[in-house]
């Protein structure tokens, strides 16, 4: 079952009625969920003779360590996990107890593709990124699979110190800082959320589906669940299963 977990933020911070809110506002009365511009990394292998800074004030990466290129992609991340496997599984403490589930028809008709993980050391053998790094960069198509399609399984101390470095102009005025993937605390294990994953072209904004398309939304407390029910049944023909988070 694939799950896309909605609003988390609201939902870590006990806004309970605030998050079912924006979940029927925003994703069950369009019928869409918004593609979001996520930053991911393309891992570059060390080129004898460069140093690659990590931070402002760290001190750089020496010539054996591999380092993150950042770039944003555009996609909507799902975790793969068995209904009755959720309530063992931490995810919710990064993305809330409130998720979306559509037909594994329709996300595989969108194109729906797991992430592969990897450590430091299997980057080096890992054959896409070996062809990324031996043709300097490779095509755009191989860096959007890198990007979209792999990710650390742990968030290992190199991750950890990647930084991006953001100029802005306004006029006269420019300015720059140095902007930290730092979501996740030290060592946090992407591989227990399984994750899923469909990319968009630039430009796209949100998936739209049909009441069809919906099989289930799964929500925190039985409050949450009686305001997702009643709106289905006032609003919707197709009506799809709605399931309290297992406690």
């Amino acid at each position: 079952m694939f799950i896309h977990f909605a609003f988390g933020e609201l939902g870590k911070q006990g806004r309970i009625t605030e998050q079912t809110n924006e979940v029927i506002e925003k994703i069950l009365e369009p019928k869409h969920l918004k593609v979001s511009s996520n930053t991911e990394f393309l891992p570059a292998y060390p080129v004898k003779g460069i140093r690659i800074p990590l931070t402002g004030t760290a001190p750089v990466a020496d010539e054996k360590s591999i380092y993150y290129i950042q770039d944003d992609v555009l996609m909507i991340c799902f975790i793969c996990i068995p209904l009755n496997k959720i309530r063992s599984s931490p995810h919710h403490k990064q993305y809330g107890k409130l998720g979306i589930v559509l037909s594994n028809q329709f996300l595989e008709n969108k194109g729906i593709k797991p992430v592969e993980y990897y450590t430091e050391q299997s980057l080096w053998n890992d054959p896409l990124v070996k062809q990324f790094n031996s043709l300097g960069g490779g095509s755009r198509e191989l860096q959007n699979e890198i990007l979209t399609y792999r990710k650390p399984s742990t968030y290992f101390p190199n991750f950890r110190k990647s930084v991006q470095l953001r100029i802005s102009v306004s006029g006269t005025q420019r300015t720059s800082e140095l902007i930290k993937y730092d979501r996740y605390p030290d060592n946090y294990d992407f591989k227990q959320e399984n994750e899923w994953r469909i990319a968009f072209p630039d430009g796209t904004q949100y998936m739209d589906f049909d009441e069809k398309d919906l099989y289930m939304v799964i929500t925190p407390d039985s409050e949450s669940r009686t305001a997702i029910y009643s709106f289905f049944r006032e609003n919707w023909t197709h009506q799809p299963i709605v399931k309290i988070f297992p406690s």
